[in-house]
């Protein structure tokens, strides 16, 4: 089956990993949006449907506890 859906929004601040999920996205989406910082990513949501989202967990320097994340998809749900 070689179905594609429509849109994927990948949130991340390192642009080697934005880079590398849209390569690893690119054969199931026909279009692949980057944003740096989730607080990017609510605006993009009222203008545009994603059929999914890639959301980075950490983007404070130094972080590990996932929290900036978790937060982003609180605020998306």
């Amino acid at each position: 089956m070689d179905e594609t859906f429509s849109l994927a929004v990948v949130v991340d601040d390192d642009p080697d990993i934005a880079l590398a999920a849209r390569l690893a996205l690119r054969d199931m989406f026909e279009r692949i949006e980057t944003l740096t910082t989730p607080a990017d990513l609510l605006p993009f949501l009222k203008r545009e449907s994603p059929d999914a989202v890639l959301l980075d967990l950490n983007f404070e320097r130094a972080a590990t506890d996932g929290k900036e994340g978790l937060e982003s998809l609180d605020r998306i749900m």
